[in-house]
């Protein structure tokens, strides 16, 4: 009998420790496990999250519709509840018509201004 069942989690299964995070560090940045740099630049990033949606005058809702996905999945990439990977991030960029290219120049120039 197998006792590596993939979709239940089991500290038993020496995968799913390895590719789950530890459950104790899951809400570190919300407890503050973030530097003022790093916030900063968070900050940053779901800001122009949101606001590339806007420019290309799309609702939540209607970029959810061209992507697939529900609103609500939009609604916490843009407040920071739900990690997006870069893939996803093209994904979206590519939605709104702004290269990916541009979204990471936009990023960095926004995070300049943060003093040393």
């Amino acid at each position: 009998m197998n006792n590596f069942n993939i979709g239940t989690p089991s500290w038993n299964n020496p995968l799913w420790s390895t590719c789950q995070p530890f459950p104790m560090l899951q809400h570190m940045e919300r407890i503050g496990g973030l530097s003022a740099k790093r916030q900063h630049e968070r900050k940053v990033f779901l800001r122009l999250l949101r606001r590339i949606r806007i420019e290309a005058k799309l609702t939540q809702e209607q970029l959810a519709k061209v992507l697939g996905v529900t609103q609500a999945r939009i609604s916490k990439y843009e407040q920071g509840e739900r990690r997006i990977d870069v893939l996803e991030l093209k994904t979206v960029c590519d939605a709104v018509g702004l290269p990916l290219m541009e979204f990471a120049r936009r990023f960095e120039e926004g995070c300049r201004p943060y003093p040393a």
